[in-house]
This record gives C-alpha cells, sequence and structure tokens, in this order.
C-alpha cells in the first residue's frame, strides 16, 4: 500500500484570522493558495500511478478545502476527516485509523493535515522516531510505500516533494 500524505495548501495569515474570528479550526484557504493547489494537485495526478481509494483529512477547514482540490482532481467517492490528522496529535493515532483501510486491495489511500504533526507522522512511518524529517512545507507531498503491514518503521519514502515541484510537474 502507499500512503500521499499532503500538508494543506497556504492558509490566510494565523493572526489575521484571529481578528475576524476565535476558531482556528476554520480559518481557510487564501485564493491564492487554493490557486496554487489547484496546479499541486494536477502534478499530484501525473506524478501518481493510480488515483487514491480514499482521501482522509483533519476536520480543520483548511485541510478539508486542500482535501477537496485534490479530488477535483482524482476524482474517488470515499472521503473521511479524522481528528488524527489533527495538528498536535500523536502519530500513533493516525497508525491505528489507517490500518482498517489497508487491505489487500487498497494500493493508494491519501491523507491531508498540518505541521508540525505531518513529518513527525512521516518519521515515525519510517523510522518509528518522533523527531520529524525537516518541515514539510505548505502544499508540499510525501509518497510513502508500506511492504506488507501499515505500522512504525514498517515505510519507505517514494518521494518528497515541494509545492512548487509539483505545481512544475503538471
Amino acid at each position: 500500500m502507499h500512503l500521499l500524505i499532503v500538508r494543506h495548501a497556504v492558509a490566510l495569515d494565523r493572526d489575521e484570522w484571529k481578528k475576524i474570528s476565535k476558531d482556528d479550526r476554520e480559518r481557510p484557504l487564501t485564493e491564492q493558495g487554493a490557486n496554487k493547489m489547484k496546479k499541486v494537485a494536477k502534478g499530484l495526478k501525473k506524478t501518481l500511478s493510480s488515483e487514491p481509494s480514499v482521501v482522509i483529512s483533519s476536520s480543520l477547514l483548511r485541510a478539508k478545502q486542500t482535501a477537496e482540490l485534490i479530488m477535483n482532481e482524482m476524482p474517488t467517492t470515499n472521503y473521511v476527516e479524522t481528528e488524527s490528522l489533527a495538528p498536535e496529535q500523536d502519530p500513533e493515532a493516525f497508525v491505528n485509523f489507517i490500518r482498517s483501510f489497508a487491505t489487500p486491495a487498497t494500493d493508494l489511500v491519501a491523507c491531508v493535515g498540518h505541521e508540525p504533526h505531518l513529518n513527525q507522522l512521516i518519521s515515525w512511518l519510517v523510522s518509528k522516531s518522533r523527531k520529524g524529517i525537516g518541515e514539510l512545507k505548505k502544499g508540499g507531498a510525501c509518497l510513502l510505500e508500506f511492504d506488507k503491514e501499515v505500522g512504525a518503521g514498517k515505510a519507505s519514502i517514494v518521494w518528497l516533494l515541494t509545492s512548487k515541484q509539483l505545481r512544475e510537474l503538471a
């Protein structure tokens, strides 16, 4: 199974949003962030050998909007939200969640989330370390491959691309 990990696109500035609302969970993408993400999604489609069987997103608005833009380019009828992709979650919570999607017939699952969680998740899946791999920039993506089972230390990195690189591939 392959796991595509995508960081949400550029959202409104946190401090500017605080002037409008106290609920950071509802902070949306900027128009420019959404436009760039449309191109990222095209780059993802060209780069991936198959389309995801499911797109899993954090329940924060900016991640849901990013997931929607990916699904517009790579249609799937399966969309799921989970708190295990929220910014401060333990990577093992998502590992436990994703296991239910890892069947022999599943080739690709996509997920959209936030930093610092995603780089810790990638590190956990590849090395069983929560130290992280460095920052996954907004709109950036990483493709992991699991040989037999989904778990900590069971994945290999196939590629790690920035938003700019993915847009250039579009």
